[in-house]
């Protein structure tokens, strides 16, 4: 949204519902005779939410400043909806948890069949974006938060013939061999 300075109160109210209304997906369009048309689209109720939330969060309030004072370029400014954008995508705001129900929905949709965190990372950028979102969603999938080692896994040895267990800390990242030299060690 605008600036809404040179508007009176009644205008800006009217601006901002109209705005709020366009982030719900209801097009308003003129017609040649003067009437108004109305138009709505079906979107995830995620997508709804995420574009709500964009309007409380302070962060975002200030990057839509300095998009409208030129002094950033990195995102864009939607006329469609009134939202942020990076690269036409939705800039999902770190509130209420929101991104975490976003890689939920995406994780244990039954289309999505238990993505790897690469296919959800792909599927999840078509729409969304966030600061360090690519680990955010290595670290959903894998399920586990990383030590101050940087150790992401835990690999599960199993020795049948004392049957006994060895669980070693990992990184998901690491190679054949450098799994060799871990074992070596222990």
């Amino acid at each position: 949204m605008g600036s809404l300075a040179h508007l009176g109160a009644y205008q800006r109210s009217l601006a901002k519902e109209v705005y709020q209304l366009a982030s719900l997906g209801v097009l308003l369009a003129d017609s040649s005779e003067g009437e108004v048309i109305i138009q709505n689209r079906a979107e995830s109720s995620l997508v709804v939410e995420v574009k709500e939330k964009q309007f409380n969060d302070p962060l975002l309030a200030q990057l839509k400043e300095g998009i409208h004072k030129h002094n950033t370029t990195t995102f864009s400014f939607s006329m469609n909806d009134g939202t942020l954008r990076y690269q036409d995508r939705l800039r999902v705001p770190d509130i209420d948890g929101l991104r975490e129900r976003i890689m939920t929905e995406a994780h244990t949709s039954r289309y999505s069949m238990h993505p790897g965190s690469t296919k959800m990372y792909h599927d999840l950028k078509k729409i969304y974006w966030w600061n360090n979102m690519k680990r955010d969603v290595a670290d959903f999938v894998v399920g586990l938060s990383r030590t101050p080692r940087r150790f992401d896994s835990i690999w599960v040895i199993v020795d049948r013939l004392t049957k006994s267990a060895h669980f070693l800390p990992v990184k998901s990242t690491d190679t054949a061999e450098q799994y060799a030299n871990c074992i070596s060690k222990k």
